[in-house]
């Protein structure tokens, strides 16, 4: 079983220049952009992972961007423990880089990218 601390990407966002994020490995990727005191985020938690685990075998990959400009690593990882995310990679995009590029402006948000590294769409949750 990973841990959250496994789970917390280990460079900040500004440091992988959203570039990774938006290269999915597979033909898609999910941006949920997330924050640790929304409770519409935190309500949204089930969802999320199950997006995340049904379309897994179809190889789109789902990451949980972390919005809180001035959140803690300890604070994502004790969020990632109490709401269970247990194998989504998260980021804590303090400088709003990722948000930005991806044209997220709230919590929650979900961003499918696509194989051509293009934005497809952009949908409050």
């Amino acid at each position: 079983m990973r841990t959250a601390r496994s789970l917390l990407v280990p460079l900040t966002a500004t440091a992988l220049c959203c570039a990774d994020f938006f290269h999915p490995l597979g033909p898609a990727g999910v941006l949920f952009f997330v924050s640790t005191d929304c409770p519409i985020s935190n309500g949204y938690a089930p969802e999320i992972q199950r997006i995340c685990a049904d379309y897994r075998g179809q190889r789109v990959s789902c990451s949980l961007i972390y919005e809180d400009t001035d959140v803690t690593r300890s604070a994502v990882e004790k969020h990632l423990a109490e709401y269970g995310y247990r194998s989504t990679p998260a980021a804590i995009d303090t400088s709003r880089a990722i948000a930005k590029r991806a044209g997220a402006t709230v919590t929650p948000e979900a961003v499918l990218v696509d194989a051509r590294r293009s934005e497809e769409h952009t949908s409050e949750l």
